[in-house]
């Protein structure tokens, strides 16, 4: 949205993604590549969280939780941007609403499932402890997988769409 007199003292714009200035205009990333970003940061995240677990490097720890907020906003705020650009007009509540289902109802009860045999797994019999290095590499496993097949599957919702 640009203001009506071009002599106006300001320039603003709405746009669906995070947007960078080049000397050409904008470069706008879409929700496709804010969600690898955010899947990439998970891969981040699981890497220093394995690194606390099995080091005792307490900045992993530290570093793996800090880095959560972005991966919430990257991966959540990037699949509503993909659906408000992929979806019909008319849909595009209901998709956004099916992204959600997905990712906060089935998605989270798919994964206790999976997670708890994991954890059963990783419990020292004689101490009740878990060993969280066997769980931290497998999400980051996951998380990676994840990365790799948005890179080389997602196909953008808008082609060569550029705002400037």
């Amino acid at each position: 949205v640009r203001p009506a007199d071009a002599g106006a003292p300001f320039d603003v714009r709405i746009l669906p993604g995070i947007c960078h200035k080049t000397p050409g205009g904008e470069d706008v990333m879409r929700g496709e590549e804010t969600q690898l970003l955010g899947l990439l940061a998970l891969v981040f995240r699981y890497g220093m969280l394995y690194l606390g677990a099995s080091s005792g490097i307490q900045v992993g720890d530290y570093a793996g939780i800090l880095i959560h907020g972005l991966i919430f906003g990257m991966l959540i705020v990037g699949s509503q941007m993909y659906v408000d650009a992929a979806a019909p007009a008319e849909l595009r509540g209901q998709a956004q609403g099916f992204i959600g289902l997905i990712m906060f109802s089935l998605g989270t009860f798919l994964s206790n499932f999976v997670f708890d045999a994991v954890l059963k797994k990783s419990v020292v019999a004689e101490t009740g402890a878990h060993v969280w290095t066997t769980p931290y590499l497998i999400a980051l496993a996951i998380s990676l997988a994840l990365a790799v097949l948005m890179a080389v599957a997602f196909k953008p919702a808008v082609q060569g769409k550029k705002h400037g």
